[in-house]
């Protein structure tokens, strides 16, 4: 449960006792019966019909719920009434006053959505047609990044980046829409700091669309995780907790092999990152004008920074842009505000990848059995330290 379903909550209970007032010398139990009917209305719409929220468009089963609160909150006046009357079902009277109470009522509540990003916000979002930032939810970086598996190390060369790769184009092909909303959808992260889950989800588009694959993670199975690793409270994560638990966990029935990290200010790395490996996940240090410049679809460019912290994922790149896909939309970011901004670069691969020219995957494998030996966050820098110890013990005994 969070916040927006113990506002419904409350919602009701204003609601019961507005729509009362529709019913003259009505009696403090009635009001009881009316508060804890319409309480349960509100509970058994909100179990039956789950509202998973869809960037920019307006949520069928909210809409539905909220109907459905409506006239059940109408139905109960009416029952209230009889029973004030002492007549309970027998000769209903139906009190419009009620009806037009309560349809205001769940209008104002819709729209007072807004604010904490719910049904009130996608109607907003439909009237003015354009894009709408969500939430933030990414820890500030682990302590170990720092000592995770480093991409430069299996690169036998360093090779030249190309000037541009993109591997949007061919994730929309496979996954038949040009609608970035549908092709990596919000994902609950207009309502929650879910950014981290839902980057992955992105991520996994792009990984199997490269080998041919559509595939769209469900909303619900992105919220259902995130609920799960943060225990139903909505507190965001650290990305590599999380990838370290997906190296260890099925997620869409996809297998981690590993992941490797460079630094974010290295651009070349990025860039032959996305060559290689077909998308980067990302994490961001927020700029202060993130939200404003996302939503007038401006490019992002180094700015003041938050203290907020998020997860994107890029698939394409050229000279000017690193292409961000957030929220539902993608956005510009200049290789400045690269430099700025990024504080983690990931990437991540499957165990169906196929390797690629001048990537030592020979020793990959090796350091990623080594690192299997140790179960802990600073795994590769033990195995480091560990060689270089049974190194130099054989080079004194030898």
């Amino acid at each position: 449960m969070n916040s927006n379903f113990f506002k419904g909550l409350i919602s009701a209970i204003i609601g019961a006792l507005v729509t009362l007032y529709a019913i003259p010398g009505a009696t403090p139990l009635i009001y009881g019966v009316m508060a804890l009917s319409s309480i349960l209305i509100y509970v058994g719409t909100n179990l039956i019909l789950p509202a998973y929220t869809i960037f920019g468009t307006v949520n069928g089963s909210d809409l539905l719920k909220g109907l459905l609160f409506t006239a059940g909150t109408a139905i109960s006046t009416y029952i209230a009434n009889d029973i004030q009357t002492h007549s309970f079902v027998v000769n209903l009277t139906v009190l419009w006053q009620s009806i037009y109470a309560a349809l205001i009522l769940y209008l104002g509540h819709a729209f007072t959505q807004n604010s904490t990003g719910g049904f009130g916000k996608e109607i907003e979002k439909v009237i003015k047609q354009g894009r709408f930032a969500g939430k933030f939810g990414k820890h500030a970086p682990k302590k170990y990044y720092k000592h995770s598996l480093r991409l430069e190390k299996y690169l036998t060369i360093l090779p030249i980046p190309k000037d541009a790769i993109d591997n949007m184009t061919p994730t929309f092909v496979i996954n038949g829409s040009n609608d970035t909303a549908a092709v990596f959808p919000m994902d609950g992260n207009d309502t929650l700091g879910d950014c981290v889950v839902a980057g992955w989800g992105h991520t996994l588009t792009v990984l199997l669309a490269m080998t041919g694959k559509a595939f769209i993670t469900p909303a619900k199975d992105v919220i259902a995780l995130y609920n799960k690793l943060t225990g139903n409270v909505d507190s965001g994560l650290a990305e590599t907790d999380f990838l370290n638990y997906q190296k260890a966990n099925l997620f869409d029935d996809q297998e981690v092999l590993c992941y490797v990290t460079v630094d974010p200010s290295n651009h070349d790395l990025i860039k032959v990152g996305i060559e290689l490996f077909g998308v980067g996940y990302f994490g961001m240090n927020v700029q202060q004008n993130a939200i404003s410049d996302f939503e007038s679809n401006t490019p992002w460019t180094p700015g003041e920074l938050t203290n907020d912290g998020h997860c994107v994922v890029s698939a394409k790149y050229d000279i000017n842009y690193l292409y961000i896909i957030t929220w539902g939309g993608v956005i510009p970011g200049t290789w400045d505000w690269a430099t700025c901004c990024l504080d983690e670069v990931h990437f991540v691969i499957l165990k169906s990848w196929q390797g690629a020219l001048n990537f030592d995957m020979q020793a990959l494998q090796a350091d990623i059995q080594a690192m299997g030996e140790i179960s802990h966050p600073y795994a590769p820098w033990l195995v480091l330290l560990i060689r270089a110890i049974k190194k130099f013990f054989i080079t004194i005994f030898k």
